[in-house]
């Protein structure tokens, strides 16, 4: 067909259930547009046809930038069209063929134009109820259109016959599907499923047949785990395909307000980055660090304790090491016998701890000495010298050997004999080999603070995550039991505190399970004349994006 009436059809731009849609051109009022036809063999069907017409008697209503507006409707012949504002677009379908990888910001930007315009609808009190990526359409400036509003249901009088429930299956709500009336709820499940179809690239529910999907979306939970999304929109999307409409955002607007804090959020949240760990790794670092300052204090004031009482010990050996010397070498030193002298000096030098024996006289001069000094030149003080104070009977100074760390104790007396200072005695104690306790002990005590502390991080960790590995399993099926799947259980394991709580929520589950089965079975027939779910109807195969009209007298048709 290359023309209806005055329009000339250029190319096809979409095709539906019952209809196609052309590109069209009018020369009369030179300008393009869309016409929607009525597929030929619908053309004597008279409830197609009114379904057909239902469109232009409820687009006519809506007027909304991010609705399609309608703008005639007439007959050539046997063919029924609906002339359309062309919008240079895309259905989203084949938009997001181009465009895979959406970003959720980008994903949550369409659903809130969709929002806009099923908020503008649900108004008007009217409910699309085939809301799905080939009704939609968005151009390259990102701007968002509904369209296809000709299964749409007026919720204020019977616009479609009672004898049809219509829509696209995979898009369906639970309640569409069992054949109850459309409302805003049902519309609000179209678009969480929609908005988990941008965000995790799949269906929420899929399967080949009617019947394979009616009892997945009656019964399955949604699996919110296969990608790593933010959790605050896994609670928007939990809450939009709950099984019960009551548990759903009640408005369009309500959601809007909903989707604006989660993309502000977002937007805080991607400029404060930071490393997310988890609660049991957090837990666990904690008690580990808490634990670990703990014996790094232990370990801090058992080595200090150990390096003071070692240098107690090094005094205490250096004072009876000098005392025994001066009473040697007074004697030799009165009597000016330097061979003497140097004898005493080398047998008590043989000690290893012995660094150098200074034997100076009154005016500084030295006598004798184990280092290779010219026996006359003066007395050197080593630099770094600084005074202990010390329970001592001598002067006790230290000061550096090196930059090893190494520290030399010299200890220094006055040589006496009969109240006269004949001179004075410098000796050099290395604490080289206390050190080396004091760094071995050091060592070992840190060696065994670490084999604690990693078995009390292992045993912290392992109850930590049995503990939040419970807390999660009970997390998931209260959210679970919130998405409405109310046949959730828990296996109990253990006769514990955590085997008490499970079984606690096995009980509220029945209970709940109990308390809607009652209410269902209590629902009155609706105004649709509600007999049964489509899962009754024959094995039918589906097709993702295909809308389906179910006749009640006639059964499953495309």
């Amino acid at each position: 067909m290359e023309s209806l009436g005055r329009y000339q059809l250029k190319r096809m731009l979409g095709e539906g259930a019952m209809s196609q849609v052309y590109l069209a051109y009018d020369p009369k009022l030179q300008r393009e547009l869309a016409i929607k036809l009525l597929k030929p063999e619908f053309a004597q069907d008279a409830q197609r046809v009114e379904l057909f017409l239902n469109e232009i008697q409820l687009s006519g209503r809506l007027h909304h930038p991010n609705i399609v507006s309608i703008f005639d409707v007439g007959q050539v012949d046997e063919v029924h069209f609906i002339l359309m504002q062309h919008f240079e677009s895309r259905n989203l379908e084949s938009w997001l063929e181009d465009n895979p990888d959406l970003s959720i910001e980008q994903a949550l930007r369409i659903v809130d134009q969709l929002l806009q315009a099923i908020e503008h609808a649900h108004a008007k009190g009217i409910y699309h109820r085939d809301i799905k990526p080939s009704n939609i359409l968005i151009n390259d400036e990102g701007l968002v259109q509904l369209t296809d509003f000709g299964v749409a249901y007026l919720n204020d009088s019977g616009v479609t016959d009672d004898a049809f429930v219509i829509g696209t299956p995979f898009y369906m709500a639970p309640e569409q599907l069992q054949g109850h009336r459309p409302t805003a709820q049902s519309d609000l499940y179209s678009i969480g499923v929609l908005l988990y179809y941008l965000v995790f690239g799949k269906l929420p529910f899929q399967a080949s047949t009617l019947k394979d999907l009616d009892d997945l979306i009656q019964r399955s939970e949604v699996d919110l785990e296969s990608k790593q999304i933010p959790s605050s929109l896994k609670k928007v999307i939990r809450k939009l395909l709950h099984k019960n409409p009551a548990f759903r955002y009640q408005s369009a607007t309500e959601l809007l307000k909903q989707l604006h804090a989660l993309r502000t959020e977002l937007k805080d949240d991607g400029r404060a980055s930071h490393i997310r760990i988890s609660t049991t790794w957090r837990n666990t670092g904690l008690v580990a660090l808490c634990f670990g300052m703990l014996c790094a204090t232990l370990l801090y004031l058992t080595v200090n304790q150990l390096s003071s009482s070692l240098r107690n010990t090094l005094v205490s050996y250096g004072d009876m090491f000098v005392a025994q010397m001066h009473d040697h070498l007074a004697e030799p030193v009165l009597l000016g016998d330097n061979a003497s002298m140097t004898a005493i000096i080398n047998r008590f030098s043989a000690a290893d701890e012995i660094l150098y024996v200074h034997i100076v006289d009154n005016e500084g001069r030295i006598m004798v000495s184990t280092d290779p000094v010219e026996p006359g030149s003066y007395y050197q003080a080593p630099p770094g010298l600084a005074r202990l104070q010390l329970d001592s009977q001598y002067d006790v100074f230290h000061y550096p050997l090196d930059t090893s760390g190494s520290e030399i104790y010299r200890f220094s007396s006055r040589i006496q004999y009969a109240n006269s200072t004949l001179g004075r005695l410098y000796v050099g104690v290395k604490s080289e080999n206390l050190d080396g306790i004091v760094n071995k002990t050091f060592l070992y005590l840190l060696s065994f603070i670490l084999m604690i502390c990693a078995l009390v991080v292992a045993v912290v960790y392992l109850i930590y995550r049995y503990f939040f590995r419970q807390i999660k399993l009970l997390n998931d099926a209260l959210q679970s039991l919130y998405a409405g799947n109310f046949y959730t259980r828990l296996n109990v394991e253990r006769k514990d505190e955590v085997g008490t709580l499970k079984a606690q929520f096995n009980d509220l589950a029945e209970q709940l399970e109990h308390f809607f089965d009652q209410q269902r079975d209590a629902l009155p027939v609706d105004d649709l004349n509600a007999a049964s779910s489509i899962a009754e109807m024959a094995e039918v195969p589906i097709e993702a994006d295909k809308t389906v009209i179910l006749n009640r007298n006639k059964g499953t048709e495309g």
